[in-house]
C-alpha cells in the first residue's frame, strides 16, 4: 500500500484463497513460501501481526502468503516464483 517496509520480505493478500493450500501447491513446485509473519513461523493459527495490521479484514491472515529474499535471490528467481505462482492460482479455484 506504499507504506514503510522492508525489502527483502514481501506479505502477498491471496483473496478468496487459503494460504496453506497455496504454500503446499508452491512447495510441490519448488517455491518455498509461507504462509505467516515470520513471528509465527511453524505455528498452525492466523498470525496475530497480520490480524493487528488489517482489523477490519480478518481473513487476510488465512489468505497472504510471505516471501522472502535474500542476497543470493536473482531475477531469474524472482521471474520463477511470479510464474509458478501464476501457475498454481489458474490450477485452484478460488
Amino acid at each position: 500500500d506504499g507504506g514503510e517496509r522492508v525489502a527483502t520480505v514481501s506479505n502477498v493478500w491471496f483473496p478468496d484463497r487459503r494460504a496453506d493450500v497455496l504454500v503446499a501447491a508452491l512447495d510441490v513446485e519448488g517455491l518455498a513460501a509461507s504462509s505467516g509473519a515470520a513471528c509465527s513461523s511453524g505455528k498452525s493459527e492466523r498470525s496475530p501481526i497480520l490480524l493487528a495490521m488489517h482489523p477490519d479484514q480478518p481473513e487476510r491472515a488465512s489468505s497472504s502468503i510471505r516471501f522472502s529474499f535474500g542476497p543470493e535471490t536473482t531475477e531469474t528467481d524472482v521471474d520463477f516464483a511470479i510464474a509458478t505462482v501464476r501457475r498454481v492460482l489458474e490450477r485452484q479455484p478460488g
